[in-house]
């Protein structure tokens, strides 16, 4: 399908299949849907979506934001301050600059895939925004601040599983070990703080030492402020430094890979029920919207193990269970 816009603002979306669209003049909205289409942007501050499959976006002239979305895409942001948008954490992606252009490439398989960008000169996450992408001016990119990842810790220093009862020794290693600074700079942690479970010392080697508190029925943890040895903080997200967040890992809880991040059910208070809880008997009602605009982040993930064996498969298309 070819669609052309016209020099007002213009809403074009493409169908299933290999589309053409080109916005023209005006700020222009495209969403290329399924298929491996080809945006244009062209002249205006435009919003670029690719949609499913491998795509091409150009945004032209203005500052445009464009967003690949699922698939392998080349985005080109053409003139202007142009931004790439990604649906995940910034410590999500490897970022490489390669000759000509930036290589990002998402760990997280089925989602944003791996894009080429030319052109571009920042990227948007969910938790960090005007990331300034490396170019010339910026070899390894605009964050010379250290990006603090939370920390699941399950074992001590010396490879012990944590029971939630004994004091136990973590090193700072195994807490830096996933924080990422672009320069390679060397980390510490600078303090610790807002310890929550037990009690927090610090040994004559800045090992940290932790003795939980067995009346606690949350997730015990800590977070910690990061600093390098240029006497640089953790970067600054909204004006404010971002802390890393320490969880210990113990066996009385959940293990669904999410429960660490779903924050509300620890300030609600209903880990301590958790265990006797199974939800049998009960159901839900999953809505979804139809049409064109069903093809991101809103549509049900049918890809999770705890649904694809019960969902109904005539409710997608039977392409979509080959894998």
């Amino acid at each position: 399908m070819m669609l052309l816009g016209s020099i007002a603002n213009d809403a074009l979306a493409g169908e299933n299949g290999d589309d053409f669209i080109s916005g023209n003049a005006g700020d222009d909205v495209l969403r290329g849907h399924r298929g491996n289409d080809v945006l244009f942007g062209d002249r205006g501050n435009d919003l670029i979506y690719g949609g499913s499959d491998d795509d091409k976006l150009y945004g032209g002239a203005g500052d445009d934001a464009l967003v690949g979305d699922s698939g392998d895409d080349f985005i080109d942001g053409g003139s202007g301050d142009d931004t790439a948008e990604f649906s995940g954490k910034f410590e999500e992606y490897e970022i490489t600059k390669l000759e000509g252009g930036i290589l990002s490439k998402d760990k997280v398989q089925g989602r944003d895939g791996s894009d080429f960008l030319i052109n571009v000169e920042k990227a948007a996450f969910t938790d960090i925004k005007d990331y300034i992408l490396p170019s010339a001016e910026h070899n390894l990119g605009g964050i010379d601040n250290a990006v603090p990842v939370m920390d699941i810790i399950a074992v001590d220093k010396n490879g012990q599983s944590l029971d939630g009862k004994r004091s136990f020794i973590i090193t700072q290693a195994q807490l830096l070990a996933n924080d990422i600074d672009l320069q390679g700079d060397t980390l510490i942690v600078a303090e610790a703080f807002d310890v929550r479970g037990g009690t927090l010392s610090v040994t004559e080697n800045f090992d940290i030492q932790f003795t939980p508190d067995p009346t606690y029925q949350g997730v015990a943890g800590f977070k910690y402020h990061l600093m390098d040895n240029k006497n640089l903080s953790g970067i600054i997200v909204g004006g404010k430094e971002r802390f890393a967040q320490v969880y210990f890992k113990t066996p009385d809880l959940p293990t669904d890979p999410l429960f660490y991040e779903q924050y509300y059910l620890q300030e609600s208070k209903v880990i301590g029920a958790w265990e006797h809880y199974t939800g049998q008997g009960i159901k839900i009602g999953q809505f979804e919207p139809s049409g064109p605009f069903s093809v991101a982040e809103e549509v049900a993930d049918y890809r999770n193990p705890e649904l694809r064996a019960n969902i109904d498969k005539n409710w997608r298309y039977g392409y979509e269970f080959a894998t």
